[in-house]
């Protein structure tokens, strides 16, 4: 029977992670990374483009596949799953969040937001117009993304990742095209998302201020994890 000091699984566990670029120069992108993420945990990962960060993201998405090491999620194995469970994983568990918003122009900010809930049969209007409410974008729903500012248009790529509730949030540089003060927003807005859903976070980001928001900042320095730095 465990005992009441046995803590929860992490909800994904890096062992000893390396990954490699095959080529006429072979490029070792990630070396022996060790990392737990919990639920609800909320991670800065900071480093020079060319790091590993973006590589540790795809790992983490099981986009690409480590070449030497164990990814656990809820302590299985991730070389066990099949395209299929990966792609369920991708779609059901993870909300990404990107640099350039990755907004479809063809369909209203509304219509962008609601449509991971329709790949996935879901509606929850109530939600959808809690996190606009939040955002401070419910009166720009009908527009398109080309018709608001750059601020605007992340705060609706924030909802999109958030409004089917995932387990994980990927952030890859979600302030690197703002001004300080809407990147910061930006970050609270994520923040406090994933507290009331308990989801848990990794963000890419060059910037110290949007870093700061995190409980666990890291650095990677030439395919090296650095902790709490």
């Amino acid at each position: 029977m465990p005992s009441h000091t046995d803590a929860p699984a992490p909800l994904i566990k890096l062992e000893k992670i390396s990954k490699t670029y095959a080529g006429a120069v072979p490029v070792t992108a990630l070396k022996e990374v060790n990392l737990e993420i919990g639920r609800g945990d909320r991670l800065a990962l900071l480093g020079k483009s060319g790091s590993g960060k973006s590589t540790l993201l795809n790992l983490l998405a099981l986009i690409d596949k480590p070449s030497s090491g164990a990814l656990l999620i809820d302590n299985r194995e991730s070389a066990l799953f099949s395209e299929k469970e990966a792609t369920t994983y991708r779609r059901q568990d993870i909300g990404f969040i990107f640099q350039f918003f990755n907004l479809l122009p063809t369909l209203t900010l509304r219509e962008n937001i609601t449509l991971p809930m329709e790949l996935l049969q879901q509606n929850d209007d109530e939600l959808v117009r809690q996190l606009v409410r939040e955002a401070g974008i419910a009166d720009k729903l009908e527009r398109y993304p080309e018709e608001v500012s750059g601020g605007e248009q992340q705060r609706a790529a924030v909802i999109r990742a958030l409004v089917k509730k995932p387990r994980l949030i990927l952030a890859d540089e979600p302030t690197g095209n703002l001004d300080l003060e809407t990147g910061l927003h930006i970050v609270g807005l994520i923040n406090e998302i994933c507290d009331q859903f308990g989801t848990s976070l990794v963000m890419v980001t060059h910037s110290q201020e949007a870093a700061q928001a995190c409980a666990r900042r890291l650095k990677i320095i030439d395919g090296h994890l650095l902790n709490d730095v």
